[in-house]
């Protein structure tokens, strides 16, 4: 939820876009669903890793997808953090 909070913060704000075209328009189309499918991918790629477990190739390819999604979770705090400190 991190992830679909800190985007619709800073989407709301005007402070970055939304570089997926799909969310984009899911966004622009109706927030809470928005906030539904940010809230259910990440859970569904945890689901996946744990059931996979005879194809280490498909497993290795859905920990990269969520250590990406982890990276761009760190890199919203990031923005949010720099976005909040006075500038001097």
């Amino acid at each position: 939820m991190i992830d679909a909070i800190f985007t619709d913060l800073g989407l709301r704000q005007g402070l970055i876009e939304e570089f997926n075209p799909v969310m984009r328009s899911i966004y622009e189309m109706n927030i809470p669903i928005f906030y539904l499918i940010k809230f259910c991918l990440p859970l569904a790629l945890l689901f996946l890793v744990t059931k996979i477990t005879h194809r280490l190739y498909l497993q290795f390819l859905l920990l990269s997808a969520l250590l990406l999604y982890i990276m761009v979770v760190v890199y919203h705090i990031c923005w949010i953090v720099m976005a909040a400190l006075p500038l001097s």
